[in-house]
């Protein structure tokens, strides 16, 4: 399927825009939040011989408000297409460690289907990348997706609808003061200083909104400060389960 122009010009293209603005801005925060700089991003360009890119600071999208975001992308000809916001951020303190962020289109009303997945299947066939967010309008079919989840074991992924991120879920008013994020090999080092055993705690599944926010992992951890109701505040510990194994 061909890259479709957004005109901000028409009254469903200002409505497509704002609609990828704020799931940008969203993004960018959960880029944040797994450690990555938005400030170090690549946009890319991919040709028949080679992926073209040039360094964009993904922060505008909490600098800018819309509007100035729209003249920002007419001024310097950016983001002309629901693809152009995907990106390639790289690891501020290791250059080599990438994460890939698309967009894929669809058909008006359906989901992703095999010939909306031909960039991403070149950015996996690169061995560049360690993780990778899909995000697209309606979900992907069963079957790609299956694929992603569960036939590319190199790669870490996190799928996610738009409306998934029309807002961030560490933010809204009932979320946890604050969330830490344990990864599998620092588990057994948190276990002794906590005095815990992970196999012991309260589970959450590797699809709540929170893991899928950090890319938590099978046997990770989650320490979460909430508003205590006898106390200031107290601590939740969760065991990350993955159903699928």
């Amino acid at each position: 399927m061909s890259h479709l122009i957004i005109d901000a010009q028409s009254k469903d293209g200002r409505e497509k825009l704002r609609r990828l603005y704020t799931v940008k801005r969203t993004e960018v925060e959960l880029v944040r939040d797994r450690g990555w700089d938005p400030a170090y991003g690549l946009r890319f360009q991919l040709t028949k011989d080679e992926i073209r890119t040039q360094q964009l600071n993904y922060n505008i999208f909490h600098e800018k408000t819309f509007d100035e975001f729209l003249l920002y992308r007419q001024e310097n000809s950016l983001f002309p297409t629901r693809e152009s916001f995907s990106t390639i951020y790289i690891h501020p303190s290791n250059h080599d460690h990438r994460l890939l962020v698309m967009y894929l289109n669809s058909a008006p009303m359906k989901q992703v289907a095999k010939d909306n997945i031909s960039a991403l299947q070149t950015f996996v066939a690169t061995g560049q990348f360690r993780n990778i967010i899909v995000i697209s309008e309606n979900g992907l079919l069963s079957a790609i997706a299956f694929h992603i989840q569960n036939e590319i074991s190199n790669i870490a992924f996190t799928i996610y609808k738009d409306i998934d991120l029309a807002y961030n879920p560490t933010k809204h008013a009932l979320a946890p003061i604050q969330v830490n994020y344990i990864h599998p090999h620092q588990v057994p080092e948190f276990e002794k200083e906590e005095g815990l055993m992970r196999k012991q705690l309260p589970l959450i599944l590797n699809t709540d909104p929170i893991s899928k926010w950090y890319g938590a992992q099978e046997e990770g951890v989650f320490m979460e400060m909430l508003v205590g109701t006898e106390t200031n505040f107290a601590i939740f510990y969760r065991n990350v389960r993955d159903p699928s194994k």
